[in-house]
């Protein structure tokens, strides 16, 4: 990440998304910044991020479930809330890096 002193480069600036109400917002805003604890679970009532939250719940039985098999099992869980969080609109995975700049997470990122 640039220092805030020095100019962003064009690559970090094209790098930001600009969070949309179908996005995932992951994290809290508190990280790293003790002053916002009170906002921690701000994010939790951003309307992607409620949506992905009933998926989620949704799944946990099944993940549950897989505990005790071989992981290909709970990976596909893993890959099934992916797919039913992304599938009917263009939902993003967002979080938030050390300036407070939201970045689009890889696939891979977002199912970790």
């Amino acid at each position: 990440l640039p220092d805030r002193a020095t100019e962003f480069s064009d690559a970090y600036i094209q790098s930001l998304a600009c969070p949309t109400m179908d996005d995932i917002m992951m994290g809290s805003r508190s990280e790293g910044d003790s002053n916002m604890l009170p906002g921690s679970h701000f994010l939790d009532y951003h309307h992607g991020t409620k949506r992905w939250k009933i998926i989620t719940k949704a799944y946990i039985p099944i993940f549950v479930s897989c505990r005790g098999l071989p992981s290909i099992f709970q990976d596909a869980v893993i890959d099934s809330v992916f797919e039913a969080s992304t599938i009917e609109r263009s939902h993003r995975f967002l979080e938030q890096n050390v300036y407070g700049d939201w970045i689009e997470l890889t696939e891979e990122e977002s199912k970790q």
